[in-house]
């Protein structure tokens, strides 16, 4: 009998593992997080946080209300290569973005801005074809989180690579 148990365990893991390394399956749909939850400032990923940025120049491309702030939807490309596309409401990253830092090893950051912090549900894939499934609170990975590789050997694959919490994720961007 306890034979039998494991086997059944060991049946369960390799199933949860292959749905788990489905790139198109969606892990945690109904997954929200917490705001008492302590907050970990393990990994800041969001480069537009970086204080250096601030400092950088850039144009901007897109929309502006009556003030001149960026608004509705716009482009910020900076003199060192960083490019972030938001939707902005009156100055401040505020919707759906996507964020390229070669600077930080980053391809495509995208996620969701509130209030100029990324916020829910976003993906993260580096230069070296790693593609992170997280969430992010106040610009930092957390919660629960899912890394592919991408293999070339012979075939292009991805391979999954971590999955856990963002806090114990390799991802430091």
């Amino acid at each position: 009998m306890k034979h039998d148990s494991l086997g059944d365990a060991a049946s369960i893991i390799s199933q949860w593992l292959s749905q788990m390394a489905d790139s198109a399956w969606d892990p945690w749909p109904d997954y929200v997080m917490d705001d008492d939850e302590e907050e970990s400032m393990v990994a800041i990923v969001d480069p537009t946080m970086d204080e250096k940025l601030q400092t950088e120049k850039f144009t901007y491309r897109g929309k502006t209300d009556a003030q001149g702030s960026f608004h509705v939807y716009g482009t910020l490309t900076y003199d060192n290569g960083d490019v972030v596309t938001s939707e902005f409401k009156h100055g401040v990253k505020h919707g759906d973005a996507v964020v390229i830092c070669p600077r930080k090893n980053i391809a495509r950051l995208v996620g969701t801005y509130k209030h100029d912090r990324l916020q829910g549900r976003g993906k993260v894939v580096t230069d070296e074809t790693e593609v992170t499934d997280c969430f992010f609170k106040n610009g930092c990975m957390h919660g629960p989180a899912r890394r592919f590789v991408m293999k070339k050997f012979r075939e292009f694959r991805q391979q999954l690579d971590f999955v856990g919490v963002s806090e114990d994720c390799r991802c430091e961007l």
